[in-house]
């Protein structure tokens, strides 16, 4: 019996014994009645099985994470934004709860929370709902800045302010083996003092001697962690190994971890075929860059193979709109084959109409958008929006420039590099409208993804995006515009394949995905093109990026609503999982979400149990896989035009885990 029964026994016991001594008194019969339907409430409520919320909930204050922003800034200081980022990027589902805000919810039972606030924006009414939380079984994690003198405690250990530098850590695997010492970045942590050392459990050590760093102290039925970094040094650098401990450690301290299967993948872009910038721009540093042939038919049916043999996916970050230069010297401009001759600088047309020859080269962009039509019914190619003319919106002055040919900046589209500028937030929204509407009505289905050509977009690009109903927007960091507030990612690292690559074997490690950015004149600088792309997509896999995906596959994880319970009876435990997509496409119908035509997978961590059935709403039986001993993958089939799927995985005992499937 768990503390929590016997306190609630106990109290039902005490309310009755007084009942029986009075109960010969006369007029006291109601209340007998009332105390003994009291006493029998409370001892049943005692003997019913245990239930906890498997989602993570980040609980933080106005002054770490206000809510009543558009945007998380990766740049802007928070002690909760990482740990939502976290979070998400690794695949575990999550919330965050305000615990400052007036009326708030009680904080109740939970399987994890993390608290990312500062002990002096919290009231002791809010330390007494903590502390009866984690005796109720939530196991509270904590980071070294936001620990409370008056939780002390509960966590077992105080926190001193002298910080000290650990390049290393000696990690206890949840399993029992051997403890091993691991390289990670940087960082300074603070003194954890043990107060308790018949109950602390330490899970992590740092320096000679072993000074403790990450702590775990039982409490009533939960449990608190301290983690011995100070937020702002946790998450102040690069991803690594640690990031990648966290996360094990994490799901080891759940009853049960439901996480979408994000860790070590790739999500794989190429940007700018089709874009008109390529001609009428001659001389982007390095002159690679511009005035390249473009991809033929062929070769995208070739790339499109290669792709399918590597089960990847490809997102391309198109650009439907041709600008027209206006100098017909230069080059002839067809149009639905027939030449243009009223040449006008600044007038646009669908690319997909276009045919443009440049001396002896020749850009048909008409066969190059049937080829991607064909990939796209493959379901091998996502086409996803770099905005609407990879230009200037102020086209009238760009015309005016005698020079435009040899200033690139001029490419920039949502925020004027060149004259250093913001563009209308009507004029922002028009182009970005004008490229989902022709990707939607070209292709059968709205692009989720945008990236503003050159990386360049102001703090109003993403609440636009948002509004338009994308769900990410990427440049140089990544933006969630599946929830509100956006949320910015400073931890989805990008590898662009024209720029040396470094091996990082701390990323690698660490689990978050990554993406692998290409650029269409990238094919035109490595010889033969296709076989570039094998060695790009192979060098990933090989360095332990399991899965290639698409923006649109990355969105419909990030975008699921997610509901995770877990229950645990005598002879059996039990986990609802109950998913939503409606967040996870572009504008429009279900067409553009990923999950309406493609199986939902979640990856269950439950060491020591074996999977006895997996079923569906109905009852109708569901697919797992079993990945390692105590880690299954889960199957939702595909959603079609429904939003919601529930599943119920029931876990038995098991000595190694493992189950047929």
């Amino acid at each position: 019996m768990n503390e929590q029964g016997r306190s609630v026994r106990e109290k039902g016991i005490r309310i009755l014994y007084p009942v029986r001594r009075i109960v010969s008194h006369p007029g006291l019969n109601s209340q007998f009645a009332v105390f003994l339907l009291l006493g029998t409430i409370l001892s049943l409520a005692s003997s019913a099985p245990p239930d906890w919320d498997l989602t993570v909930e980040v609980w933080t204050c106005e002054t770490a994470l206000p809510s009543g922003v558009p945007v998380w800034w990766a740049r802007q200081p928070s002690a909760a934004r990482p740990v939502v980022e976290f979070l998400r990027l690794n695949g575990l589902p999550s919330d965050v709860r305000w615990l400052d805000r007036p009326g708030h919810r009680s904080v109740g039972r939970r399987g994890l929370a993390w608290l990312a606030c500062p002990a002096s924006a919290l009231s002791d009414g809010v330390v007494r709902e903590l502390r009866e939380a984690v005796r109720a079984g939530t196991t509270l994690v904590t980071t070294a800045d936001a620990w409370d003198a008056r939780l002390a405690d509960v966590y077992g250990v105080r926190v001193e302010a002298p910080r000290f530098t650990v390049r290393s850590v000696v990690f206890r695997p949840p399993d029992g083996t051997d403890a091993s010492e691991v390289p990670i970045r940087p960082r300074r942590a603070r003194r954890v003092v043990v107060t308790d050392p018949a109950g602390v459990e330490v899970w992590a050590t740092a320096g000679r001697p072993a000074r403790p760093l990450i702590v775990r102290h039982p409490y009533g039925d939960g449990a608190a962690v301290l983690i011995g970094f100070p937020a702002d040094e946790l998450w102040s650098v690069r991803p690594d190994r640690l990031d990648g401990w966290v996360f094990r450690y994490l799901t080891a301290w759940l009853p049960v971890a439901v996480a979408a299967p994000l860790r070590h993948t790739a999500v794989l872009r190429m940007d700018d075929p089709q874009t008109s910038s390529k001609i009428w721009n001659t001389e982007a540093p390095p002159r690679y860059q511009t005035r390249y042939a473009g991809l033929t038919a062929a070769e995208w049916m070739e790339i499109g193979r290669l792709v399918e043999a590597h089960q990847a996916r490809l997102s391309v970050m198109y650009v439907s709109g041709f600008v027209d230069d206006g100098d017909g010297r230069a080059g002839t401009l067809y149009l639905r084959g027939r030449p243009v001759t009223d040449r006008t600088c600044g007038r646009i047309y669908d690319v997909r109409d276009v045919t443009y020859r440049l001396g002896d080269r020749v850009y048909d962009f008409s066969a190059e958008f049937q080829a991607l039509r064909d990939l796209v019914a493959r379901d091998v190619v996502d086409i996803e929006s770099h905005g609407y003319i990879h230009t200037t919106p102020f086209l009238q002055e760009w015309c005016r420039d005698p020079q435009r040919p040899r200033r690139f900046l001029w490419i920039s589209e949502f925020f004027d590099l060149y004259m250093k500028r913001p563009v209308p937030e009507a004029t922002q929204q028009a182009h970005l409208q004008a490229s989902i509407d022709r990707i939607r009505r070209w292709f059968g289905r709205a692009p989720v993804a945008f990236s503003p050509p050159m990386h360049a977009y102001d703090a109003a690009t993403p609440v636009i995006a948002q509004r338009l109903g994308l769900a990410v927007m990427h440049a140089q960091t990544l933006f969630d515009l599946t929830r509100t507030p956006i949320l910015e990612t400073a931890r989805l690292i990008v590898h662009w394949a024209h720029l040396p690559y470094v091996e990082d074997p701390d990323l690698d490690e660490s689990g978050y995905p990554v993406v692998i950015g290409l650029h269409e004149w990238d094919l035109r600088t490595h010889v033969p093109p296709i076989r570039w792309i094998h060695h790009q997509i192979a060098f990933f896999q090989h360095r332990g990026y399991r899965r290639i995906i698409s923006f649109r596959e990355l969105a419909g994880y990030l975008g699921a609503r997610v509901q995770a319970r877990y229950r645990r009876e005598s002879d059996r435990e039990e986990v609802v999982l109950s998913v939503r997509i409606d967040r996870t496409g572009g504008p429009g119908g279900p067409e553009s979400r990923f999950f309406s035509n493609h199986s939902m997978r979640w990856t269950l961590y439950a060491p020591g149990r074996a999977v006895l059935r997996v079923v569906d709403g109905r009852g109708r039986s569901l697919n797992y896989y079993i990945d390692a001993p105590g880690v299954f993958t889960v199957e939702f089939p595909p959603f079609g035009s429904q939003s919601e799927q529930t599943m119920t995985v029931v876990l038995g005992r098991s000595a190694d885990g493992q189950a047929g499937g």
